[in-house]
């Protein structure tokens, strides 16, 4: 007896621990059913988002369509303001280098012109100086046709001496001869007249003095003639007529 009333308390004991367990699965349950129905409505919360989402998306690509053939215009418009500036920059740098040479040419322009005015103002001087010389060139052509018919004569009178001199050396050269017959005629008196005078002193040939005279006076013409000639050469007219032609010529004047 009291084995089965122990026997029923345990399995009293076992009920209730059974019925405790029970009710802790019941609040569990409630748990997650309360759980189950709070992911029910953030899931459809989740889903008309998704559906706001897509119906905005949609309306994204509608106007992304809608720029893309707007933007199609704009894109030629930029490629043709990219080319027009292209154009704009390529004929700014062609003008700044027509720009660069022009200023190079104006610099070398001004440069010419400075050289030009400083010549223009040196006209009245060359001038000047260009009748100077002009002056001094019609005197110097004068002294030299002077001095150039004065040499003429000279030349004339040498001529008509060298002609003289000739002449005389002709006839030296015949009294030459004529004394070489005369000697070669007393050869043999001469030869005897020396043998007799043994060691006295021997006299010379007349020929031979004959030649040695024609021969002295020959030099003694030569050196006249030598002398007339660098007296007459000695004067610097015509030095200083080709030394003004020279310098005439040199400084680009031309004297007529």
């Amino acid at each position: 007896m009291i084995a089965a009333v122990q026997t029923e308390s345990s399995a009293l004991d076992k009920m209730r621990e059974k019925l405790r367990e029970l009710d802790g699965m019941r609040v569990q349950l409630s748990s997650l059913t309360k759980k189950l129905l709070d992911a029910d409505h953030a899931n459809l919360a989740l889903k008309s988002n998704l559906v706001k989402i897509q119906e905005a998306y949609a309306e994204a690509r509608r106007h992304k369509q809608e720029l893309e053939s707007t933007l199609v215009p704009l894109r030629q418009d930029l490629n043709k303001h990219k080319d027009l500036y292209n154009r704009e920059r390529n004929a700014r740098l062609s003008a700044q280098q027509e720009s660069t040479m022009l200023k190079d040419q104006l610099v070398r322009l001004e440069k010419v012109n400075e050289e030009m005015e400083r010549d223009v103002k040196a006209i009245p001087t060359l001038q000047e100086q260009n009748e100077l010389l002009r002056t001094d060139l019609n005197r110097l052509r004068q002294r030299y046709k002077e001095e150039n018919e004065y040499l003429t004569t000279q030349n004339q009178q040498l001529a008509g001496q060298l002609r003289a001199g000739e002449e005389a050396r002709n006839e030296m050269r015949n009294l030459a001869v004529r004394m070489l017959d005369l000697s070669s005629q007393g050869h043999g008196n001469t030869n005897a007249h020396t043998q007799q005078q043994g060691a006295g002193p021997r006299r010379a040939a007349p020929h031979l003095n004959a030649i040695q005279w024609e021969q002295q006076q020959m030099q003694m013409q030569q050196q006249h003639q030598q002398m007339q000639m660098q007296q007459m050469w000695a004067q610097p007219s015509h030095l200083h007529v080709q030394s003004s032609m020279q310098m005439l010529q040199s400084g680009g004047i031309q004297v007529r």
